[in-house]
């Protein structure tokens, strides 16, 4: 917990060793692209759709991978209905990685003056429909605070494709969405959790547990309970 490094808190290991398997991933809260561009080493094999709605973001993301490919620019939030929202962030840092469609997080969690923008809000399932995807292997979400709302827009893509792995960060921005793990494991019935650790997955068997009702920043992973047969429980 209170890890947020991706080198050191176990997010590019679970990559490393688990990546080269996915052949669609949807890079949910893509930011300025880090994890995508280690996503494209680690699954030389998988395309990569990255959504990000902040246009300083978008921009970002757009020069980087230019000339790649397998990666796919969206610049859309993703969340569980169709239309217009407001995308909170730093006043004087604008496109920065704790951008959210979650209100107060800005503000309360970050004790900073909060600034806004109109951006497009699709849900996962739709895009997916659209897009005639005909798998989708790993999802990871990263959109401080909003990520039950994710889940619930993709929960047909969800249940279709069966992707192998779900990761998403949970932290007191979750206080303000009003979103527990209990929530999580509800909406993932298929699907066992692990907390990621620097080199390891530790199950979370017990929901209901204090330490899961603390809200530190921490990285989850929801495993499809037949995928990786080589992962002790």
């Amino acid at each position: 917990m209170l890890n947020s490094n991706p080198n050191t808190n176990g997010e590019f290991w679970f990559l490393a060793t688990y990546g080269p398997a996915f052949r669609v991933i949807l890079d949910v809260g893509a930011n300025t692209g880090q994890f995508a561009e280690r996503a494209l080493i680690s699954c030389p094999n998988a395309s990569i759709y990255c959504f990000e709605p902040h246009p300083k973001s978008v921009e970002a993301l757009l020069r980087r991978f230019r000339s790649e490919s397998r990666v796919r620019v969206v610049d859309k939030a993703i969340g569980c209905s169709s239309g217009r929202a407001h995308l909170f962030d730093h006043a004087d840092q604008q496109g920065s990685e704790h951008a959210t469609l979650v209100r107060g997080v800005i503000e309360h969690i970050h004790q900073a003056s909060v600034a806004s923008v109109q951006v497009d809000e699709i849900p996962l399932d739709e895009f997916v429909a659209q897009e005639h995807l005909d798998r989708v292997d790993f999802i990871k979400i990263d959109v401080e605070g909003s990520e039950g709302a994710v889940l619930r827009g993709a929960a047909t893509t969800i249940g279709e494709f069966k992707p192998a792995a779900i990761q998403l960060e949970f932290n007191d921005m979750n206080l303000l969405s009003k979103y527990t793990i209990i929530d999580l494991v509800n909406q993932l019935s298929g699907y066992k959790l692990y907390r990621l650790l620097p080199r390891a997955l530790v199950q979370l068997r017990d929901p209901w547990r204090l330490e899961n009702k603390v809200y530190a920043y921490q990285n989850l992973i929801a495993l499809r309970r037949d995928a990786f047969h080589d992962l002790k429980s």
